[in-house]
């Protein structure tokens, strides 16, 4: 059982994509937005995949992902991040700066759960 960190500061779609991996027999950890991500990484250790909104208040996951590649411990934590609009020089940055997986609308809750099980195998 793997423990992934998800972000997502939509207080609706949360709780949805928090069931939904946790449905795939995950635990999931879950933050309002990325300085409560980063507060839960100095706590926990253990997180085997972070999965965030691309867009996000105060800061954004391009923040998050080059500020964690930074740190040797977060060096090789697999990131998907996921967008609702398409923005293909979002996309590139991102991916750029170290995440792993990066889906942009449209995209199938098949299409998430497919890509964490191979981040996380």
């Amino acid at each position: 059982m793997a423990v992934i960190l998800l972000v997502e500061s939509n207080p609706r779609m949360r709780p949805a994509l928090r069931d939904l991996l946790q449905a795939d027999g995950q635990t999931v950890i879950t933050a309002m937005d990325i300085p409560d991500a980063l507060s839960l990484l100095s706590h926990i250790k253990d997180i085997d995949l972070i999965v965030t909104n691309a867009t996000m208040p105060e800061m954004d996951s391009l923040a998050l992902i080059k500020r964690l590649r930074a740190q040797q411990q977060y060096q090789a934590l697999p990131m998907l991040v996921f967008a609702i609009n398409k923005n293909n020089k979002l996309r590139q940055q991102i991916l750029s700066a170290g995440a792993n997986v990066y889906l942009s609308a449209p995209f199938t809750l098949a299409d998430l759960r497919q890509s964490v099980h191979q981040l996380l195998n």
